[in-house]
C-alpha cells in the first residue's frame, strides 16, 4: 500500500500539477484538500488513479485533522495574503 501524501492547495494553478507528478508512478496516494470537489480541477484530479479528494477548508482546524489521518506526508501550498501576511509585511 503506497503512502499517502495530503496536498493543500492541490486545485489551484502550482497545485494541480505537482499532485499529477505525485501520481504520476503509483507510488504515491495522493490525498487534495480543497474548498470545493465540484470545481473542474477537483474533479480532473479525482479522475486520476491514486488520487482522492476531501472537500473542507485548510483555516478549519477539525477539518484538517480529519484530513491528515493516515498521511505521511504534506504539500502545502496555501495563499497566506488571505490569513493576514499582508497585514504583517505591509
Amino acid at each position: 500500500m503506497p503512502e499517502t501524501v495530503l496536498v493543500i492547495g492541490g486545485t489551484g494553478a502550482q497545485g494541480v500539477p505537482v499532485v499529477k507528478a505525485l501520481a504520476s508512478d503509483g507510488k504515491y496516494a495522493v490525498r487534495v484538500l480543497t474548498r470545493n470537489a465540484s470545481s473542474p480541477e477537483a474533479k480532473e484530479l479525482a479522475a486520476i488513479p491514486g488520487v482522492s479528494i476531501f472537500e473542507g477548508d485548510s483555516y478549519h482546524e477539525p477539518t484538517l485533522l480529519k484530513a491528515f489521518e493516515g498521511v505521511s506526508y504534506l504539500f502545502a501550498n496555501t495563499n497566506g495574503f488571505a490569513i493576514g501576511e499582508k497585514a504583517e509585511v505591509y
